[in-house]
């Protein structure tokens, strides 16, 4: 059986009278303008250091060349109707020939892909689907290269039509034969298979939920376990289990099998390439945003200090990744944040918000976030970070930095006072930092109801504990004087019902004898003149 296929592969390659080094040299440049294309078209979608690999039909090592060869690819639609019959027909040997001119005719030059995905209707899209289930490995590394086009064609009748084929468990059934490769074709399918998953993956969720829920990770752990960290395919392989787990928590089957692969992951969080660090720390991150019961394992698989540590990363990208993940982190509950406090976490804040850097902008609004979530907790903790000495440099923040750094540096102030509000020792500390007036010039100047309440709540226990500023003066009359006073009055008509209500809250409790005061002087005025 075998003889007979080999025979026929050999007479399919002869026809025409061509030599047979011409033939190999034609199929070689093809490959390079492949390999070529593949690459630049992965990095540019999704940022993965896709490295391609040679293959030939005797499963012959060709070389790489730097030389760009152009691939004469056009067709009629004469040719089209019959390299269409040939796809369906049920012979290898007319369906690889037809898979492989179909492959060289996305590859045209100067023709964007919708355009060229418009010659496909949906009878042949199926047909691309149905191959990958063919018993030829050579025919499922073609059709997984077609279908990875197809899906990136962003033509969503093409993408559903692909899915309601099957082709998530066909493309996760060929990296489940694969998973044990020996050679490179085995190789080549892993890549293209898993390339078409992520990039079905990115594109919306629901997809992402369906590749999670059919089983994907087990082949993927699998495929990892045989890679070294330097093979050209780990990186790949280790991206798509990241993306793969970056699936928004939605039921106990997703957490189930998110957790097989939350070990892996963690030993990702050490590996030398920096893309794959990245993939992994906002991987964690969205795992974080599943709730309490996600951060608590992600606490118990140790990666805290390794994570913290990253946040002073060379990369910026690693750098911001990890923050994002430390800052989800601490929205669970006040064990939690503790945990990551104890990991040294306000120390590297503080060296973060001190840089001056000007591409360190995303860096520091990012750090504030953070902070914000860890002063939104226990006045304990609150304590801990006016100890480590990062509220000076919050407000400074508040006064000097863009928009987006003095929102959250506020509202990590806003937050101590609010949460130390029975500390009067501490409020008094942190009023005396000379807090009011940035809290005040915010107050007067930004439109975000969430924000304007945060600062009245926080100037309303300031007002409550009777604090003075440094030289003696009233934290009323300087909230007069800076115009701060009228700006509350006017909060009393807000549409806001929580701002209308402490605005008049303020305004009866902390401002009435100066309107009392008033009202008598006008009074007075009023009854001289009528005299």
């Amino acid at each position: 059986m075998n003889q007979n296929l080999e025979k026929r592969k050999n007479l399919y390659k002869s026809k025409g009278f061509h030599k047979p080094e011409d033939l190999l040299r034609n199929r070689q440049n093809q490959q390079i303008e492949i390999c070529r294309q593949n690459r630049e078209n992965a990095i540019s979608a999704n940022r993965l250091h896709f490295k391609t690999l040679a293959w030939t039909l005797n499963n012959e090592t060709v070389e790489k060349e730097d030389n760009e060869i152009s691939v004469e690819s056009q067709f009629s639609f004469e040719e089209f109707e019959e390299i269409s019959k040939n796809l369906l027909s049920d012979s290898m040997e007319n369906q690889w020939e037809a898979l492989t001119k179909f492959r060289n005719f996305l590859y045209i030059k100067n023709s964007s892909i919708f355009e060229k995905m418009k010659v496909f209707d949906l009878r042949i899209v199926l047909r691309f689907v149905e191959l990958l289930g063919s018993g030829n490995e050579y025919i499922q590394w073609e059709a997984s290269f077609i279908l990875n086009y197809i899906i990136d064609s962003n033509d969503e009748n093409y993408i559903q039509t692909v899915i309601n084929a099957g082709a998530i468990h066909l493309l996760i059934s060929l990296l489940e034969k694969n998973k044990n490769f020996n050679y490179n074709l085995n190789r080549n399918i892993i890549e293209h298979s898993i390339r078409s998953l992520i990039n079905l993956a990115v594109k919306n969720n629901l997809y992402n939920h369906l590749i999670l829920n059919s089983g994907v990770l087990n082949p993927l752990l699998t495929i990892l376990n045989n890679l070294q960290e330097n093979d050209s395919l780990f990186c790949i392989v280790a991206c798509a289990l990241a993306t793969f787990c970056s699936v928004q928590i939605k039921s106990e089957v997703n957490w189930y099998f998110i957790t097989l692969a939350l070990p892996t992951l963690a030993q990702f969080l050490n590996c030398k390439d920096e893309m794959i660090i990245e993939k992994a720390c906002w991987t964690f991150g969205s795992i974080a945003e599943g709730g309490i019961k996600q951060i608590q394992r992600m606490i118990e698989l140790g990666i805290c200090p390794t994570l913290i540590k990253l946040m002073n990363h060379p990369s910026c990208y690693v750098k911001l990744a990890s923050l994002r993940c430390v800052t989800n982190m601490v929205t669970g509950d006040d064990f939690q944040i503790q945990m990551i406090i104890n990991c040294g976490v306000l120390q590297i804040l503080k060296e973060l918000l001190s840089s001056s850097k000007e591409k360190d902008s995303q860096i520091r609004r990012e750090s504030c976030l953070l902070l914000s979530n860890i002063t939104a907790g226990t006045v304990e903790q609150v304590e801990i970070v006016y100890q480590i000495g990062l509220f000076p440099i919050l407000i400074e923040l508040m006064m000097v930095a863009d928009y987006y750094i003095r929102r959250e540096a506020c509202c990590s102030v806003s937050n101590a006072i609010i949460q130390g509000r029975n500390n009067f020792e501490l409020i008094l500390n942190i009023v005396r930092l000379e807090c009011i007036s940035p809290l005040g010039e915010i107050l007067l100047n930004d439109n975000d109801n969430d924000l304007i309440y945060m600062i009245l709540t926080a100037i309303q226990i300031i007002l409550h504990l009777n604090i003075t500023s440094e030289d003696g003066t009233k934290i009323e009359s300087y909230l007069e004087r800076i115009g701060v006073f009228s700006k509350i009055y006017d909060f009393q008509y807000h549409k806001n019902e929580e701002i209308n209500k402490i605005a008049t809250y303020i305004i009866d409790n902390y401002f009435e004898e100066e309107e009392e005061e008033e009202e008598e002087i006008i009074k007075l005025i009023s009854d001289i003149v009528l005299y």
